[in-house]
């Protein structure tokens, strides 16, 4: 029989943090970086900020990386000195690694120094980075694969602070974490029997591993099955993976509605672009719009209750609308839609089998 309480658990979370800081002690710990912890915490995010206990000698300590793991978003505050140290410099080479693997987010934050210094190595970084050279050898693999790193993570999208007024850069940031930790979280009910066996199959036909492909998943059953619960589970679980997300629900009773799919096509922009206010005069400007400001973002789409081709057609009209990496997933009754639309991936939902029903 199948345990509640563990099918529960497909829809929480791994991360035991939802924000790591990488940062050079001695430049930002009691500045920048320590004005920054303070206000990710007061906004309710949970932080990992190490003390200076965990930087004691020249390796990094295993609760570091463990840290990271567990973590959704890193931000690498890039300071003057960053560089001068092996244990950030082995942090942000971790970083990079749980991106690659498992989909984390990183935000470079280049504090009062040039990112292209951070990418050429130039400057405060060349010199740190000589100094490396001189320690492990000019030809250590160790040393190259830091330069690897500081080039990669300076071409990421991130934040400059030059000069100014750093509380309103903080806030920013601040905005964009709360945004990424808990936005769009769907209710789930609990308990929920059969749950995790389901989701665990739709994870690998999703495979978010994969950030250079785009494609459509279509989840098809009858009434009353359960597609809208684990579209919503799978989305949860995911959706902080991607730059943009939304959920629409009930696509086949909206686009009824007097705003019809152009009111669709805004709440999907508002939501994925976070803008309060989108004006769309048609359907046909809303496409015009999707393709334009969504084709380079890495989106999660879920339509849900699809029942008509104009509405595949107008909300989601082919993977070139978004950028690489992107997943569209489609629910519906009507798996001859799918068909229609060459969406090659497609979920069959199953009943309970005698295990799951009793």
């Amino acid at each position: 029989m199948a345990n509640p309480v563990d099918e529960h658990s497909a829809t929480k979370s791994s991360n035991k943090h939802d924000v790591f800081l990488s940062f050079r002690g001695k430049d930002t710990r009691y500045t920048f970086t320590g004005y920054l912890y303070d206000a990710l915490c007061r906004k309710g995010i949970k932080v990992f900020m190490d003390d200076e206990n965990l930087r004691i000698g020249d390796t990094i300590r295993p609760q570091l990386l463990q840290a990271i793991e567990e973590s959704k978003i890193s931000f690498i505050v890039f300071s003057e000195n960053y560089a001068d140290s092996t244990w950030c410099l082995d942090e942000l080479d971790k970083i990079l690694e749980c991106k690659k693997e498992k989909n984390q987010l990183v935000f470079p934050i280049f504090y009062r120094v040039e990112p292209s210094d951070v990418r050429h190595q130039k400057n405060r970084y060349a010199q740190a980075m000589a100094a490396h050279e001189n320690r492990f050898g000019y030809d250590s693999e160790k040393v190259q694969k830091w330069k690897e790193a500081l080039s990669q993570a300076s071409n990421m999208k991130g934040y400059h602070l030059k000069q100014g007024y750093e509380f309103k850069f903080i806030q920013d940031i601040v905005s964009k974490a709360a945004s990424k930790v808990s936005a769009k979280l769907l209710p789930i009910e609990e308990h929920i029997v059969g749950l995790q066996s389901r989701v665990a199959r739709l994870k690998a036909l999703v495979d978010i591993e994969s950030d250079k492909k785009t494609f459509m998943l279509g989840i098809v059953g009858s009434g009353g099955i359960g597609k809208t619960t684990i579209a919503k589970v799978l989305y949860n679980s995911i959706c902080h993976h991607f730059e943009g997300a939304c959920f629409l629900f009930d696509v086949r009773k909206a686009s009824n509605q007097d705003k019809g799919t152009v009111g669709l096509q805004k709440m999907l922009l508002s939501n994925i672009l976070e803008e309060g206010k989108i004006k769309l005069g048609s359907v046909h400007e809303g496409i015009s719009v999707m393709k334009e400001r969504l084709c380079t973002k890495r989106v999660l789409i879920v339509l849900d209750d699809v029942d008509r081709m104009d509405q595949l057609q107008e909300l989601a009209g082919g993977c070139p609308w978004f950028g690489p990496g992107s997943r569209i997933i489609i629910t519906t009754r009507t798996k001859h839609l799918l068909s229609r639309r060459h969406i090659r991936k497609i979920y069959e939902m199953a009943m309970l089998n005698k295990s799951e029903s009793l």
